[in-house]
């Protein structure tokens, strides 16, 4: 009865003196969509236009960090090239620890990251948005898609980031549950998931 890997690095960064306070930011966790190594291993052709999607999101970004006066941040996925995509972005890129940065957050803003189940962990405000050029029934939309239901959090095309009309509610609720079914049960004990495993063997 352990837990993933994700509610370690929440309990981590909780554990760090800089853990407290804001930085008044709206952080996107980026998925390098049109980049992935996933592709060049699978043989496939990326499904978005690398030209168009960095601008888009870009523009996503600065939108929502003006309408909420929050200082727009990225964290690029793991396996994205830094050098490229901080070029290719017109927001500041960071390479802060992901779980450090979700938990200094005002607002976090993705797509269908794993790492959205920091923002969970955390009870942070979350937007999700849907790239324009993803296909209504690819494996990612869906997972968008299933993000958006099991949270109750809004997502919207790229090209409805102006329907954005104020800060998302936390449904607390929503979170407790998604929690309890994909990370962590609420009877499990609360040390590193290592611990657990070394102290069944």
């Amino acid at each position: 009865r352990a837990h993933n890997f994700d509610f370690d690095n929440f309990k981590r960064s909780k554990q760090k003196k800089d853990f407290i306070g804001s930085g008044n930011n709206l952080l996107f966790l980026d998925e390098d969509f049109p980049c992935h190594s996933d592709y060049i291993r699978d043989g496939l052709s990326p499904l978005i236009n690398l030209e168009n999607y960095f601008s888009e999101i870009s523009n996503c970004l600065m939108y929502l960090s003006k309408s909420f006066g929050l200082k727009p941040l990225i964290k690029l996925h793991p396996k994205a090239n830094f050098e490229r995509s901080s070029k290719l972005y017109d927001v500041p890129v960071s390479k802060k620890d992901t779980a450090t940065l979700v938990s200094k957050a005002d607002l976090v803003v993705a797509h269908c990251s794993t790492s959205i189940q920091l923002a969970v962990l955390f009870k942070k405000p979350l937007i999700l948005i849907i790239p324009n050029q993803l296909d209504r029934n690819s494996v990612w939309r869906k997972s968008i898609d299933n993000f958006s239901n099991l949270l109750r959090v809004p997502a919207f095309k790229s090209s409805e980031i102006n329907k954005i009309k104020s800060m998302p509610l936390v449904n607390i609720e929503s979170y407790n549950s998604y929690i309890e079914k994909y990370i962590k049960m609420i009877d499990s004990s609360d040390k590193f998931s290592w611990e657990i495993i070394t102290d069944n063997l």
